[in-house]
């Protein structure tokens, strides 16, 4: 009786670490604000001078302000505030996210 109990167990927790990785793996739908947050900060990380966003700190301390990327309107600059972020913006980014 102990065997078949120990068995069954071990069915079940092999079952479930099999559908593990698919349940990871599959994406999950963020909300639109949620997702411009997600464009945001990966733009300002992905931006590789020190000044992305007139709110971010420059290296001496202070907010960047006017010298920022974003402000002097430079070619790269990230998209910093959630207005920023128009719906094809966000159709992309889910397109992108879905492909992976």
């Amino acid at each position: 009786m102990r065997s078949s109990k120990k068995l069954t167990l071990g069915v079940v927790l092999a079952l479930g670490l099999m559908a593990a990785p698919a349940v990871a793996q599959s994406p999950v739908a963020l909300s639109d604000t949620a997702l411009r947050k997600q464009i945001i900060a990966d733009g300002i990380a992905a931006y590789p001078a020190p000044c992305p966003c007139p709110y971010s700190i420059a290296p001496n301390g202070g907010r960047c302000g006017a010298k920022s990327a974003y402000s002097r309107g430079a070619v790269f600059a990230p998209k910093c505030f959630v207005e920023d972020i128009s719906k094809a913006d966000l159709m992309q980014k889910r397109q992108i996210s879905y492909q992976r």
